[in-house]
């Protein structure tokens, strides 16, 4: 039997759900060291039998480094390259495989080449693989030093269980909602310009798009200030088991940030089957989004062209929308759980 040892930060719900089912379907076992659940995102998990979960402030790490040194463990999977005692277990363990998991973009900028000199030098060589979502993670990952043989993408697959039964579900609905629907998805902080999208999209809730809402799952620190509008529902933060019931009549999903390494949620509602309008800022639009096809990109900050492309979209009848939602969801389904098991049994096997 396979064993892993997870070291990580914040565990969230598609993490939860991926390594459910490595361990469960493919007989993988799982020790795993997280921080403490984030308060503006405080999923309730349950894990598969065969996965062991211990908060990073209670590890035993000298246990944990015996271990390693006894060959415990086939594969280490460290995500990020930001806590000192991952990665020293990861450096004091060179004869176990082991992967960087991460989700930082190449944006070109002098932090980028900082970042990547001071990597070169103290991460790449400590790791044989490096896991990533998507196209622009790939990108930092080549600069850092991996081989492209080393570089694996489909780091990040949503809990296509729950977001399937969304699109089923829109499959069936025999009639479009009055108001329509707008989605967002995320906490409510600056980086995800969440003031920004209340504002530009009540102008548009008071005029061209009157017969539409703006409906937005999240929290955080922005959430007083949140925008209280008749057609700006805020519904707080969302276990994903409520997900289906809560947004199967929606049809437009909106993510408006300034920066988004990747966003997992554009992930999640391409597979429920939604329109996408996604600022040029988030990472994941290289796998979900074809412009034109099933939705559309504007230029982060440039609020009237995001007034004007919604307005654009949600001008398009529902039968429109729904195709377009079906081309997000063939592209979403071809990252799911499965191929990211495959990708972590395959590191086991390849080193």
């Amino acid at each position: 039997m396979k064993k892993i040892l997870v070291l990580y930060r914040e565990l969230a719900g598609y993490f939860v759900a991926s390594l459910n089912h490595l361990c469960s379907v493919h007989g993988v076992q799982a020790d795993v060291v997280a921080y403490p659940v984030n308060k503006d995102a405080p999923f309730s998990f349950s894990f598969a039998e065969g996965i062991t979960v211990t908060p990073k402030d209670q590890a035993d790490l000298q246990n944990l480094k015996e271990k390693l040194n006894q060959g415990h463990y086939d594969l280490i999977f460290c995500g990020g390259w930001s806590d000192p005692d991952y990665m020293n277990l990861v450096k004091q363990s060179p004869k176990v495989t082991s992967l960087l998991g991460f989700d930082k973009q190449w944006l070109g900028t002098m932090r980028d080449v900082a970042a990547i000199i001071y990597l070169r030098l103290t991460a790449t060589c400590h790791f044989d693989f490096a896991f990533v979502p998507g196209h622009e993670q790939k990108q930092f990952a080549r600069r850092m030093g991996f081989r492209s043989d080393q570089i694996v993408e489909g780091a990040y697959a949503c809990d296509e269980e729950v977001f399937e039964s969304v699109f089923a579900a829109k499959q069936t609905n025999a009639r479009t909602p009055r108001p329509r629907q707008i989605w967002f998805a995320g906490r409510y902080v600056h980086e995800k310009s969440v003031l920004e999208m209340f504002q530009y999209t009540a102008e548009l809730l008071n005029g061209a798009l009157a017969d539409w809402e703006l409906h937005c799952i999240g929290t955080g620190p922005l959430w007083n200030q949140r925008l209280i509008h008749p057609c700006i529902i805020h519904h707080g933060f969302v276990q994903p088991s409520e997900m289906q019931a809560l947004i199967q009549m929606g049809e437009v999903f909106i993510m408006p940030s300034r920066y988004e390494p990747w966003a997992i949620s554009v992930h999640e509602f391409a597979t429920s089957g939604f329109a996408l309008l996604l600022s040029d800022r988030i990472g994941s639009r290289f796998s979900f989004l074809k412009a034109g096809k099933n939705g559309l990109v504007f230029p982060y900050r440039d609020w009237k062209v995001f007034q004007s492309q919604l307005t654009t979209l949600c001008r398009l009848n529902s039968q429109e929308l729904a195709r377009m939602g079906t081309v997000s969801h063939e592209l979403a389904i071809q990252v799911n759980r499965e191929s990211w098991s495959q990708s972590l049994i395959a590191m086991m096997k390849r080193r």
